[in-house]
């Protein structure tokens, strides 16, 4: 299958021929029943319907069934993962070793890989044990961003792929790797770097200009690279708040005001949309802000994390009869690397749902701002990188670890709570 028919088909309301199409040309399924099987569903009314739709072998010889499930459209689902876990065990049979899973909801679905719902002992027989499955998912149907799910799916298509095969055409480890490579990048451009070795060595010559000069030292250096970080964590924190919706179902931030569209409408964008952004309005109580903001601004709340605090080396010296900033001419960020940087942002999914260790959404989730900001401190200097991680208390701990921390906390307070 060309990339173009999955594009086509991921970017679309679910239809069951074209997923007939897909799942024979990807994966190979030749077990798909003329008429799909209709699965007697449990009392909670998450789904109106729910369907067997076949199965088919991995080269490992792994049974990976194949479902579909008409969601209600009172169901939210990503605030329903127990509900939707309990749902999913009266749908798929304890004789398959995965399950991909369509939950169809209006316009829009999702595309799920259920993976370790038995397990094989050392004897090759199949132990009574199972384990707590694990859901990867894409976000897919209309409006929504493909390149990730296209990729993976058309790297698998027309081969013998075996269950690793498909688990890693779901990984989340392998987007996040692909993301952080796009954010590095844009770093690199920012103060001038080399990207890669050998024969796939890229230089960046420096396009940030501060109020400095030229970085003619390693204290100057610094202070260019931590302002990029910053710009970069920034701006990448307000892309999930674009995500983010109000009760009344609006952004927290308009598009008009962060996009590739915003960039060429916008000219200088960083001194007449971000600064004010930043500084004037995600850094300023609503009713202490002045008058004459971008409009949208008044949608925007405000945030007291420090995130958005102005530093000395922000250089945000603004002039109030202008409305602009004193540093407009030293302070540069060229507009084409906004313009670049925001049509690669543009081209993945992003939620604000962070995933948990058995459900994960393979998209970018707010967890990737704790790795982008470790990890471009370790860019600024490896050798010193750990004592900048600690001096800014900017280590990113695995999620595993975190819900073990969390389990084993709860099960010793329960405990000494209860003496059970």
């Amino acid at each position: 299958m060309e990339k173009k028919q999955l594009e086509n088909i991921l970017s679309q309301p679910f239809q069951l021929n074209d997923w007939k199409q897909l799942v024979i040309s990807v994966f190979g399924a030749k077990r798909l029943f003329t008429t799909p099987k209709s699965i007697i569903q449990n009392a909670n009314k998450k789904a109106e319907e729910a369907y067997e739709l076949g199965s088919f072998n991995t080269s490992d010889d792994r049974i990976i069934g194949l479902y579909h499930i008409k969601l209600n459209e009172k169901v939210w689902l990503e605030r329903n993962k127990v509900g939707l876990r309990e749902m999913l065990r009266s749908v798929y049979k304890y004789d398959v070793d995965g399950a991909l899973i369509v939950f169809e909801q209006q316009d829009k679905w999702r595309l799920s890989f259920v993976s370790e719902i038995r397990t094989i002992d050392d004897k090759g027989h199949i132990s009574k044990k199972t384990t707590e499955p694990k859901r990867y998912t894409y976000l897919l149907g209309k409006g929504e961003k493909t390149k990730t799910p296209v990729q993976r799916l058309a790297s698998i298509a027309g081969k013998i792929i075996s269950l690793e095969d498909i688990r890693n055409a779901f990984s989340v480890e392998a987007l996040n790797e692909e993301f952080y490579k796009v954010v590095a990048r844009h770093f690199y451009q920012l103060v001038g770097a080399t990207e890669g070795k050998g024969a796939k060595e890229i230089h960046y010559e420096r396009i940030l200009n501060l109020p400095i000069g030229k970085p003619t030292n390693n204290e100057a250096r610094k202070i260019y690279q931590e302002f990029a970080v910053r710009l970069i964590g920034r701006t990448v924190f307000c892309w999930f708040l674009k995500v983010k919706k109000s009760e009344s179902g609006i952004s927290l931030l308009p598009e008009h005001l962060l996009s590739s569209h915003a960039v060429k409408e916008n000219n200088n964008y960083y001194h007449l949309i971000l600064e004010k952004l930043f500084f004037q309005t995600l850094n300023t109580p609503i009713d202490g802000r002045i008058q004459d903001l971008p409009k949208g601004s008044e949608q925007i709340p405000f945030l007291n994390g420090g995130l958005f605090e102005p530093q000395i080396e922000d250089y945000y010296k603004p002039n109030w009869n202008t409305k602009l900033s004193d540093n407009i001419n030293t302070l540069t960020v060229p507009d084409r690397w906004f313009n670049d940087f925001f049509e690669n942002l543009e081209q993945y999914n992003f939620t604000i749902d962070e995933n948990s260790i058995v459900d994960i959404e393979v998209s970018v989730d707010p967890e990737m701002l704790g790795r982008i900001f470790e990890n471009l401190l370790a860019e600024i200097d490896p050798d010193s990188g750990e004592t900048a991680r600690k001096a800014t208390g900017s280590f990113y701990t695995p999620r595993e670890i975190v819900d073990y921390m969390a389990t084993e906390s709860l099960v010793h307070y329960l405990h000494n709570e209860t003496n059970i």
